[in-house]
């Protein structure tokens, strides 16, 4: 628990994002509460204070994007890419070229291409041509048009479910053919306690 705690903390305090003092003081207020929140390491309570923020202040950007480093840090992927995606939309994209590096890469691997495409195209348009990883963002942005390209023309059959004892069991895992391709062993399991 210590580990985790240190290297959530690490990965909080390299966190590139930066938050603009917000006008308003209920909002100044979560923000500052939020903050306190994560020096204290108490994280799950930070996404709350900025979930809190998020809701009674949706304008305001830069929370989004410091609960998606949050959840980034804390492993929790499919929260980031939503807390970035929602956040990138309301803050200048000129200041936020890593965020957008990020975004397409989580979007890439949910397979949201066109998410993805957008930030890539977003990221090599204001990001310093100095950037490291700009030829991988030029790469990631063929790779999401290819894709999408792709699936407007699919090919080769429709993937069907194989009949039974395949896809008969809850708990089923590890297929494997057998060396002369004519047995399919796998693991099947009724319910999760079953041996």
């Amino acid at each position: 628990c210590l580990l985790w705690l240190a290297a959530t903390g690490a990965a909080w305090s390299q966190l590139p994002v930066r938050v603009q003092t917000p006008t308003n003081t209920k909002a100044r207020n979560l923000l500052e509460k939020a903050q306190q929140q994560v020096k204290e390491r108490d994280f799950i309570k930070a996404i709350e204070t900025l979930n809190q923020l998020n809701e009674k202040f949706p304008s305001f950007g830069e929370p989004f994007l410091l609960k998606g480093s949050l959840l980034k840090a804390i492993g929790d992927n499919p929260g980031t890419l939503k807390a970035y995606r929602d956040g990138l939309s309301k803050v200048p994209a000129a200041s936020h070229a890593s965020e957008y590096q990020l975004l397409g890469d989580l979007a890439l691997s949910y397979g949201e291409y066109q998410t993805a495409l957008d930030a890539y195209k977003l990221l090599l348009k204001i990001a310093p041509k100095a950037q490291r990883n700009l030829a991988r963002s030029e790469r990631q942005l063929k790779t999401c048009e290819f894709a999408l390209e792709a699936m407007k023309h699919p090919v080769g059959e429709a993937p069907v479910p194989l009949p039974a004892p395949l896809n008969g069991f809850k708990f089923q895992y590890f297929p494997t053919l057998t060396a002369d391709n004519r047995f399919l062993l796998f693991t099947g399991r009724p319910s999760a306690s079953s041996g």
